[in-house]
């Protein structure tokens, strides 16, 4: 008995992978002319996050973008992710009104609500109503935060010089969130909170890399599965680190504007 329900799932499995298949038959052989790593039926390239760290995967993707030409593609199960490096392709595609619906994946990150996962009649409502803060005018008044924040960023670089090779990532990450808050909220947290600076850099680096490690391990996009996994509790834990800090934040900057 056993034995025959298991050939009944098979058989079925395969009659859906087959028709499925079929119905996107056009869409399969337009991908099949982008060079990519090997994909197998079912699972597409899946096998490459077998083992792998998040740092890893990406770093076999932009050694593989070394060996072949620009698009490439890669498959995880039945979605088909399209890799770009042309900046004349990337400006059709960004300027493409074809392109504003977002993927599922974006909820891995915690972005359910908001411009960045908007549908497109919604997205044109709130892009509208956030030009604005876009003008020239806007945009030009923080020329010398970006230029002073620069300066730092020159003056914490300068004991690499003649040194060789070294990972910038962590002090451009730092860049980034010392003028966002500036910008954004007011705050400078080069000279009121740089231990907070750090401790909210390193807790968003690590939250980042775990959500980006479930979309590249396939068997994690279903919830069921996920939440049984040592990623989600700490990603639990961390999610709930970064809500606490981004509110401390947040009346340091309240504070620090009444004084």
């Amino acid at each position: 008995m056993f034995s025959l329900i298991l050939i009944f799932v098979a058989v079925s499995s395969f009659s859906y992978y087959w028709h499925f298949r079929r119905s996107r038959r056009r869409f399969y052989e337009l991908a099949a002319k982008i060079p990519g790593p090997f994909d197998w039926p079912l699972i597409g390239s899946i096998h490459l996050g077998f083992g792998q760290s998040a740092t890893g995967i990406c770093e076999y993707m932009l050694q593989f973008l070394h060996t072949v030409p620009t698009p490439m593609r890669a498959w995880l199960g039945p979605h088909l992710f399209m890799v770009f490096d042309d900046p004349e392709h990337l400006a059709v595609i960004l300027n493409s009104q074809h392109c504003l619906r977002k993927s599922f994946f974006y909820k891995f990150f915690g972005l359910r609500d908001g411009l960045l996962t908007a549908e497109p009649h919604l997205w044109r409502k709130l892009r509208r109503h956030l030009n604005p803060s876009f003008s020239l005018s806007n945009l030009q008044s923080f020329i010398p935060t970006f230029n002073e924040k620069s300066n730092i960023l020159a003056k914490r670089l300068e004991p690499f010089l003649d040194k060789g090779e070294f990972n910038i990532l962590p002090f451009m990450g730092e860049l980034s969130l010392s003028i966002s808050t500036v910008t954004t909220l007011g705050l400078d947290l080069d000279k009121d909170t740089s231990e907070c600076r750090k401790n909210y850099k390193e807790n968003a680096d690590h939250l980042f890399t775990l959500r980006w490690s479930r979309i590249y391990k396939a068997w994690f996009h279903l919830d069921f599965i996920y939440k049984l996994s040592t990623t989600w509790r700490e990603e639990k834990a961390r999610s709930k680190v970064f809500e606490q800090m981004s509110k401390k934040v947040k009346i340091i900057s309240v504070v620090l504007n009444y004084i």
